[in-house]
C-alpha cells in the first residue's frame, strides 16, 4: 500500500469512527458516548492529512 493509500485509508477509518460515535449517541439517549471515539476519530483524520501531504510533497519534489 502506499502512503497515499494509507492516507485515504486514515480518512476512512475516521469517517467510519465518527459514524460510529453519532449512531451511538442516538441509540443511547439521555448520555454521551465515551470520549475515547471522538480521540481516535481526529488522530486517524490527523494521521491520515500529514500522510497525504507527505506524499504530496515528495512527489512535488520528485518532479
Amino acid at each position: 500500500m502506499t502512503k497515499r493509500g494509507a492516507g485515504v485509508a486514515f480518512c476512512a477509518l475516521s469517517a467510519f469512527l465518527t459514524g460510529v460515535y453519532e449512531l451511538s449517541a442516538a441509540i443511547y439517549p439521555g448520555g454521551t458516548p465515551s470520549g475515547t471515539l471522538t480521540f481516535w476519530s481526529r488522530t486517524a483524520l490527523i494521521v491520515g492529512i500529514i500522510y497525504l501531504i507527505l506524499c504530496e510533497i515528495r512527489e512535488w519534489d520528485k518532479d
